[in-house]
């Protein structure tokens, strides 16, 4: 069960077989008190109220929390834990708690990067006199955003039927100004 970076819900991933019960809960819905993120046992009544569907008896409720940070909860049904093996999931846990702080770390340098980048690009398009070079530069900028190695820009021409190529990247320019759709 991991949080949702865009709202107050923890979606629910599955790992082995299948869940059939809501793909998320909310904050309210988890199972610890407050900003005290414990390990939570569940009785079966407890896993029906957060887990309806799942057909399970029991569950260990493990948080992934990082300071009061909570990144979401490791679930495992049916289990029983000694004291060693609790010790250890939670060691694997904590590994796991790293991990995904290094990854929204990247993922927000990222975000600011591309911001920088889009913001760069906006102020070449505005200075960009030539109608081709405008399409060009809008072509290769929409690739570099989406990673994408090849594409072209179609427009629709004056009578409103057709697309026709007007820039691409990474394919033959002679075959895409020579292919049009119809609309």
């Amino acid at each position: 069960v991991l949080k949702d970076e865009e709202s107050d819900c923890y979606l629910i991933e599955s790992c082995w077989g299948t869940f059939t019960g809501p793909p998320y809960l909310t904050s309210k819905n988890l199972p610890f008190q407050g900003k005290k993120y414990l390990p939570a046992i569940l009785t079966e009544d407890k896993v029906n109220e957060f887990f309806p569907g799942a057909g399970m008896t029991k569950a260990i409720c493990l948080p992934l929390s990082d300071n009061d940070d909570l990144f979401g909860m490791a679930v495992l049904f049916n289990v029983s834990l000694t004291a060693h093996d609790l010790s250890l999931v939670e060691i694997l846990t904590g590994k796991l708690v790293e991990k995904l702080r290094k990854n929204i770390v990247n993922h927000k340098t990222h975000r600011q990067q591309r911001d920088v980048r889009v913001l760069e690009m906006i102020r070449t398009l505005a200075l960009t006199e030539s109608q081709d070079d405008l399409m060009r530069l809008i072509m290769e900028m929409a690739a570099e955003l989406v990673e994408a190695s090849n594409g072209s820009l179609m427009l629709i021409d004056k009578c409103g039927k057709m697309l026709h190529s007007t820039a691409e990247l990474g394919i033959n320019p002679v075959l895409a100004r020579s292919l049009s759709t119809r609309i």
